[in-house]
């Protein structure tokens, strides 16, 4: 219906581990508490390729391997499911 406005609100609560960061970076529970968080509010803005730019920006915690672009394609299906074109 037209007059029906959903809105989700997301929030992360992943560690290092979930992102697969590498373990010998120092700092990578600081670096996973700042992807979730700028994941999250680039998602709630509807910004996916901000959230990509997030990864981009902790690449060199491995953020930006596959496993961090799986995660957030995950993310991003779960923040999908349920809505129709």
């Amino acid at each position: 219906m037209k007059n029906i406005h959903i809105t989700k609100h997301i929030t992360l609560a992943l560690t290092a581990d979930d992102w697969s960061l590498f373990y010998s970076m120092q700092g990578r529970d600081a670096a996973a508490e700042a992807i979730n968080k700028g994941v999250a509010d680039a998602l709630n803005e509807g910004r996916l390729d901000k959230a990509q730019a997030v990864l981009q920006a902790f690449g060199e915690y491995g953020a930006a391997d596959s496993e961090g672009w799986n995660l957030l394609s995950h993310i991003v299906e779960e923040l999908n499911q349920g809505e129709t074109a």
